[in-house]
């Protein structure tokens, strides 16, 4: 029930599948007071982690409410209990809900996938609604069809499933690869996410694929066939909109600058005009983001949204960024037990790289996958140990 709700929790807030932020908290309550009476947590192992996760939370929240004024969405409240909650499980049965999720998705992926492909090669789909995405930049129609969510006005839409955005496909889909590659009973989940990410086009999901290959993939001739084979399936059928979305998108550019499109120029003198009036300090509040219905290219705007971590610093402040960012690294630290090894400082490269484009911490799919990272790295260097010890 956990493991199934986790992977809710990446639903956009479009979806006809979206029960509504009031009733996502009762559920929330109701999960945490079943997990008070089987026994699944261990306050005393994590008292720490999880006073941390709070203090650092709780200051956040206090500078938004009391300073600023600004009450954040009962949607992040829901979230944060939730996070908590998974800090308080105890190792045996985080491990069990993190795989049953891992499993959860890839099958949801594998539908969404599929029914992707057939909409691609055929332009044919089951439509079960038309949903509107209102956001403070623009407003987006899409067709709803039964496991994906494609926008109605662009032909070469990307793989998105039931997420919010394709970007937030690509990162959910990069970071189930260094969480599924060591374990030998995800080898499938590893391969789907692997596709999944392919094909939603998103630059992040790229970068971050040739860091993982890099750092874990080791260059022999088998791992290079079945790289080729993949990546040649995948032309096949993607080659015009991996043309369209990626290399000319990176042809055309003259500077880093111009790729990003996480903020609209608007919002881009807020937070300059912020920033030296000294209000970035402690932000100016959860969600005091003034409309932009002009900020688009037929006004001399530039296309984006705002998101990313420019956007949360924005709204809570350097000081509750700065704060949280030190709470959560202690956090995997102490989930390391140990000195961090090298794979550890590789995921929290990819995982703070990833904030710039997408604050992913407040979201507790993500936030499993990143307090159990720690314990994934760590079995599996007892396990190569174990190996080594039997040879000498």
């Amino acid at each position: 029930m956990l493991a199934g709700f986790l992977v809710y929790t990446i639903i956009a807030n479009f979806s006809v599948y979206f029960l509504g932020s009031v009733i996502n908290a009762i559920l929330i309550l109701i999960l945490c007071f079943y997990g008070l009476h089987i026994r699944t947590l261990d306050i005393q192992e994590n008292k720490k982690e999880v006073c941390l996760f709070i203090f650092g939370w709780s200051f956040v929240l206090f500078v938004s409410i009391v300073f600023n004024g600004c009450l954040p969405s009962l949607q992040l409240f829901s979230h944060l209990i939730l996070c908590s909650f998974l800090l308080c499980l105890n190792t045996e049965y985080q491990e069990s809900v993190f795989k049953k999720m891992i499993w959860i998705l890839t099958i949801l992926l594998i539908f969404s996938a599929t029914e992707y492909l057939i909409y691609i090669i055929t332009g044919k789909c089951i439509v079960i609604a038309e949903v509107t995405r209102v956001t403070s930049v623009k407003e987006g129609d899409f067709h709803h069809f039964l496991f994906n969510l494609v926008s109605v006005n662009d032909i070469m839409s990307r793989f998105k499933g039931l997420c919010p955005e394709a970007g937030n496909m690509g990162t959910l889909c990069a970071f189930m690869l260094f969480a599924t590659w060591k374990i030998k009973s995800t080898k499938i989940p590893f391969f789907v996410c692997l596709v999944c990410g392919l094909i939603s086009l998103s630059l992040a999901y790229y970068i971050f694929l040739f860091v993982f290959l890099i750092t874990n993939i080791k260059p022999n001739p088998k791992n290079l066939i079945i790289g080729l084979v993949v990546f040649s399936a995948f032309l096949l059928i993607f080659k015009d909109f991996f043309e369209d979305r990626l290399v000319e998108r990176l042809m055309s550019v003259d500077s880093i600058e111009e790729l990003d499109n996480r903020t609209t120029d608007t919002f881009e003198r807020y937070f300059k005009r912020a920033f030296y009036e000294g209000e970035l300090w402690l932000g100016v509040g959860a969600h005091n983001i003034p409309h932009q219905v002009t900020d688009q290219p037929l006004y001399g705007g530039r296309e984006g949204g705002n998101s990313g971590v420019k956007k949360f610093i924005y709204e809570y402040g350097i000081i509750g960024f700065v704060l949280l960012f030190y709470i959560y690294n202690i956090i995997y630290y102490r989930k390391c037990k140990k000195m961090l090894l090298y794979h550890d400082w590789v995921y929290l490269f990819v995982f703070w790289a990833c904030i710039y484009k997408s604050v992913i911490f407040t979201s507790p799919c993500f936030f499993i996958l990143y307090s159990m990272m720690p314990v994934i790295n760590r079995i599996n260097v007892e396990n190569v140990n174990v190996k080594n010890d039997d040879l000498i």
